[in-house]
């Protein structure tokens, strides 16, 4: 499985949510999920009395989601792709003024040189279905100490180990640096420790 170019997911230009759409049926404003044949879910919600609406959409068969939010008018806000599941923003994340005009393009891959292809190969070789509802990717950042790390939640097998782990990886070079077994209502297991270097 080859995963798509994220970054060809979302562009800088403004966009309309269709409100008159989304309300069609749907007085209450209820979240609704739009299913395109085989091809894409869209999810939509929306604020009290309409004051903010939100679609995230998710291809069939992708690592990765579009998180679209809209002003009460219908224009938009912000928009980004995430590690589908709700997880990590990769990319670029596009804010947008109250007429839809680009405020600013914050490149959310900096300081993170492994990239978001990389750690998906990573899941690959370690036999993580990314499809699953149970596997969600996550990043953290520390920018004053440097550190950026990738977490990877996911059921599956790990060594002689079944349950759900946390695998993190370096941000940086794509180390793996440890791997959590979670036990429900049980402490944490640490099933794997990058050797410390002396």
């Amino acid at each position: 499985m080859k995963p798509e170019d994220f970054t060809q997911l979302i562009h800088n230009r403004t966009e309309h949510f269709n409100i008159r759409e989304f309300y069609a049926g749907n007085s209450e404003g209820s979240p609704k999920t739009e299913k395109i044949k085989n091809i894409m879910a869209i999810e939509c919600t929306a604020g009290a009395q309409g004051s903010w609406f939100v679609s995230l959409s998710t291809r069939s068969g992708s690592c990765f989601s579009v998180y679209k939010e809209y002003g009460p008018t219908g224009i938009i806000k912000c928009k980004w792709v995430t590690f589908r599941n709700g997880g990590a923003v990769v990319g670029i994340r596009y804010i947008f003024d109250d007429n839809g005009k680009l405020q600013s393009a914050e490149d959310e891959e900096e300081g993170f040189h492994f990239t978001p292809h990389q750690v998906l190969e990573v899941c690959f070789d370690h036999k993580i279905d990314l499809l699953s509802d149970d596997t969600c990717i996550e990043r953290y950042r520390d920018r004053h100490l440097k550190e950026f790390y990738y977490i990877i939640h996911f059921k599956g097998t790990y060594q002689d180990k079944s349950g759900t782990f946390l695998m993190i990886l370096n941000g940086s070079n794509g180390v793996l640096e440890r791997i959590i077994l979670q036990h429900p209502g049980r402490p944490r297991e640490l099933v794997y420790e990058k050797e410390k270097q002396s």
